[in-house]
């Protein structure tokens, strides 16, 4: 059996009272439900992707899902990291993943079919920058460049099945276990530019660690 975690906060509408009804119904069907509230007070940023709120934003993210990893994680062999704005997936998702061998899978989410990449986190890059170059894209220690600068995304690599990314984002992520337990978080800070997902990645790829996108 499979255990699933859910962590709720600072949302405005019935959420959490929607998973508490969940749990209650299908509790028996899972090996364990994690039903997990943590209020940060965050901001309701008008406009979530501009680079002044990334660094304070991510940063909760990250919070968030190192919370969460060290609340849930027990005995699983896999962790699949699914955000709130994924609506649709194929029943085969996990398998699929499994399937490629690597230790990080991240497939393309898409908001239409053939449709550009939704999680602009996930990226290879063209060539290596030195910190002079980064200078004119660096917000709050952040390196954030814009799209497409120096930067392919999965929906650009659709003549690749398989693809060995650089960074990944956490809209739909495949990780193995032990990969975390061993200590590879999420960034509550800079490194190196990087924050969370993107920061994570850079540390998975420092450790020897292959990173497989999957564009189609």
């Amino acid at each position: 059996k499979r255990t699933l975690a859910f962590i709720e906060g600072d949302s405005t509408d019935h959420s959490y009272a929607l998973l508490e009804d969940f749990v209650r119904q299908h509790r028996a069907a899972f090996r364990d439900i994690h039903l997990l509230r943590h209020h940060q007070r965050a901001p309701n940023y008008t406009h979530r992707w501009e680079p002044q709120h990334q660094r304070e934003r991510r940063s909760g993210i990250a919070r968030i899902r190192n919370r969460l990893l060290k609340r849930a994680l027990g005995r699983e062999d896999w962790v699949l990291w699914l955000d709130a704005d994924i609506i649709q997936f194929p029943p085969t998702l996990i398998d699929d993943l499994r399937a490629v061998g690597a230790p990080v899978v991240h497939p393309n989410c898409v908001q239409t079919a053939g449709g550009p990449s939704f999680d602009l986190n996930a990226w290879i890059q063209e060539r290596t920058v030195d910190r002079e170059q980064m200078q004119p894209y660096m917000v709050d220690d952040l390196y954030q460049p814009p799209v497409g600068h120096n930067r392919l995304y999965l929906s650009d690599l659709r003549y690749h099945d398989h693809i060995p990314l650089h960074s990944v984002g956490g809209t739909c992520l495949l990780v193995a276990a032990d990969v975390h337990r061993a200590g590879l978080h999420f960034p509550i800070r800079p490194e190196a530019g990087l924050i969370e997902t993107e920061a994570f990645a850079a540390r998975v790829r420092a450790h020897g660690c292959p990173i497989i996108g999957l564009p189609n």
